[in-house]
């Protein structure tokens, strides 16, 4: 087992090396093609052009560009899969951010408290501006429930037939469960992980999902603690939220 598992991560070392250098050769095939337009424009300027350099150049360009175009869709994937990987060991000792005091009616005034207003459709909605996500709306629900990964799976769904207006959503879910453990922890980490691994390779994703998991018992809330990292997608400003309000910081 752990000789099939050693190889596997030899492999996946392989292919994220690979996709390294598919990607830093597909660029420099990008500007040789832009090369040869300049090698024609210098030539022509000069008046040593013919139609032998012309076709030279043109299918240089063409070739490049295509080629450049093949390599770097091939290396996506082994540049995602890096991505992914980086942040899974920037974050894997993180601890979790504690909310004491996290009671149904007291979750309930402070997101009032900080200007959210009840919808129709069962959430606590705010929009706030800002310089560089333009408007953020920001989505709270408080839901019940014994699974917090079944509970995560509905409330996004439900959350995709909700009619929004606007753009760049933040769906922050505050999860009651009668039963929290390591188990709890560990999935509340990966989401947030995803989450980030996400915005950090579609800089331009305009949704993301924040979860608290709250002890019932205790009234304890547990959020991915993604520190003071000046990292700037919806997640963080999500995160950088729940604590201004929950723990009166910043």
């Amino acid at each position: 087992m752990k000789n099939r598992e050693n190889k596997r991560g030899d492999e996946e070392i392989m292919n994220t090396k690979k996709a390294k250098w598919m990607s830093v050769f597909g660029i420099c095939l990008f500007f040789a093609g832009f090369a040869f337009l300049i090698w024609l424009a210098v030539m022509e300027e000069y008046g040593l052009s013919n139609s032998v350099i012309i076709s030279v150049a043109i299918l240089g360009f063409i070739g490049c560009d295509i080629l450049s175009i093949i390599l770097l869709i091939k290396a996506f994937p082994g540049l995602v899969a890096l991505d992914i990987e980086k942040i899974d060991k920037k974050y894997d000792e993180r601890e979790m951010l504690v909310f004491p005091s996290m009671e149904k009616e007291v979750v309930v005034q402070k997101l009032f408290q900080h200007k959210f207003k009840y919808t129709e459709e069962g959430y606590y909605r705010k929009k706030k501006f800002s310089f560089l996500k333009d408007c953020i709306c920001y989505y709270a629900r408080i839901v019940d429930d014994i699974s917090l990964e079944n509970s995560i799976q509905r409330e996004l769904n439900r959350f995709d037939l909700t009619e929004k207006k606007g753009k760049n959503f933040c769906l922050i879910l505050f999860v009651y469960l009668d039963e929290f453990g390591e188990a709890e922890k560990k999935h509340i980490k990966e989401i947030g992980k995803l989450s980030i691994a996400i915005e950090t390779i579609n800089p331009l994703a305009e949704e993301t999902v924040i979860v608290v998991a709250i002890d019932s018992g205790a009234n304890t809330g547990y959020l991915f603690d993604i520190g003071n990292e000046k990292i700037i997608t919806l997640y963080s400003h999500g995160y950088k939220m729940l604590r201004k309000i929950f723990l009166v910081q910043e």
